[in-house]
């Protein structure tokens, strides 16, 4: 199953340092924690007497880890599904979008693309979910949420062009508007999904090149037996 150890690194790598841009909708942030989450899952840092700005400036990694953990990894589930980097992805896209969305993204790529017509998409990634999501290609899985995620960064940055038609009206369902000002965010988003490398491509240009190399050498075997006949 998969760790949240072997990601969160990784995951804090994307997030960086302190941050407050002002197209930025969690406004304040440190360590991808916005100021808002801090307040709800966090405490005085400073002992003034309250929760504000100067205590997330001085948050640690661990105290990111500890909410990361239960807030995002356990609520898509991460410990129970079966494959790294299909949790990583899901989980990478929780944190950056929202756990509904992240869910309802995995769901959506189940019920359409591998034909989990029964699956409900709810948001809520439960035993249900988990056990198509085990079930699946994983390879073939993780790329289709990276298609996905890129498909809903253009959309929110309204580059619609370069959407794919056939998810749009699944992201109007998501509860995202089009917004020319998060162009200011779309370069860094989309570096960040390039981070993950497509699994099933490659593995089937692998097998594409073993199923070649056989063919050649088969024929290459009969060349030879025709020679000596």
């Amino acid at each position: 199953m998969a760790k949240f150890e072997l990601y969160i690194d990784e995951l804090l790598k994307h997030e960086g340092g302190w941050s407050n841009h002002k197209y930025d909708p969690g406004k304040q942030t440190k360590l991808g924690i916005t100021l808002a989450t801090w307040r709800q899952y966090g405490h005085d840092k400073d002992n003034d007497g309250d929760i504000d700005e100067e205590d997330l400036r001085v948050i640690s990694v661990d105290d990111a880890k500890a909410i990361y953990k239960p807030k995002y990894w356990d609520k898509v589930g991460g410990d129970k599904i079966s494959n790294q980097a299909v949790a990583n992805i899901i989980f990478d896209h929780a944190v950056n979008a929202g756990v509904g969305r992240a869910a309802k993204m995995a769901q959506a790529i189940l019920k359409t693309t591998f034909g989990k017509k029964n699956l409900v998409v709810d948001g809520a990634i439960g035993p249900k979910t988990l056990a198509e999501l085990n079930a699946v290609n994983p390879s073939q899985f993780h790329d289709e949420f990276k298609l996905l995620r890129a498909d809903y960064y253009n959309y929110l940055a309204n580059n619609i062009e370069l959407v794919r038609p056939m998810v749009i009206k699944f992201l109007q369902s998501l509860g995202i508007a089009p917004n020319s000002k998060f162009q200011a965010f779309i370069k860094g988003w989309m570096n960040r999904v390039n981070t993950f490398t497509d699994l099933f491509k490659k593995k089937s240009l692998a097998i594409g090149s073993t199923v070649l190399l056989v063919s050649i050498g088969l024929g290459l075997v009969r060349y030879y037996q025709k020679i000596k006949s």
